[in-house]
């Protein structure tokens, strides 16, 4: 977006919050104007990696691990995992994939936002995100219910409010699964079904007309 953000946190983004916070450096809480550098020695290079990539001409995947930006605090445990995978299919889909472990139960929330969002169908996970004319659906699929609320959005440009509206689905546990699948390229009839196999690892299929 133009402008800069004045209060730097990560519900101004597509990603996790864990007992209502999100990512942050050693000595450097969430919310403030910098993220680093990280007090004492830490090494903030452990904080997110990329674990694997693979470019395939028309598919591309990229996965990474972000766990060491999630700290413990008095309020929330460190994570253990957050392993995000992206699936680029051009012309046809993306799909993203979350694995989400913790020590102990916290309260995961799962966000993703836009200019406008607007409820399909709460009961199958599916919604549409717009922005004037140009409109992407997508589908939420996580791997236990999870309460889901469209709000309005933190995202801000130099202390101005967006507007944007979020969509913030969130449960209590210690192992969290979400399987999204948007459609920017508008398939006639894209689908996706996941088959849960076991706690570390599922069979997901994505399916069109």
């Amino acid at each position: 977006t133009s402008g800069y953000s004045s209060r730097k946190q990560s519900s101004n983004h597509n990603t996790i919050l864990v007992n209502g916070m999100g990512q942050m450096a050693p000595g450097r809480p969430e919310g403030g104007v910098w993220t680093q550098p990280a007090t004492g020695d830490h090494d903030m290079t452990q904080m997110a990696v990329i674990t694997a990539f693979k470019d395939a001409g028309d598919v591309m995947v990229v996965e990474g691990e972000a766990a060491g930006s999630y700290l413990a605090n008095r309020t929330r445990p460190a994570l253990d995992r957050f392993r995000r995978m992206l699936v680029w299919v051009k012309g046809s889909y993306i799909l993203i994939l979350d694995d989400i472990r913790a020590p102990q139960e916290a309260e995961i929330t799962w966000l993703v936002q836009g200019p406008k969002l607007t409820e399909v169908d709460a009961t199958t996970g599916k919604y549409r995100l717009s922005k004037g004319d140009a409109n992407c659906g997508f589908r939420f699929l996580p791997s236990q219910p999870m309460a889901q609320e469209i709000a309005e959005s933190t995202a801000d440009t130099k202390g101005k409010s967006l507007g944007w509206q979020q969509l913030q689905a969130s449960a209590t546990t210690a192992s969290l699964g979400v399987v999204s699948i948007y459609d920017p390229w508008h398939v006639p009839e894209l689908d996706v079904k996941v088959q849960r196999d076991g706690p570390d690892g599922a069979t997901i299929t994505v399916s069109a007309k």
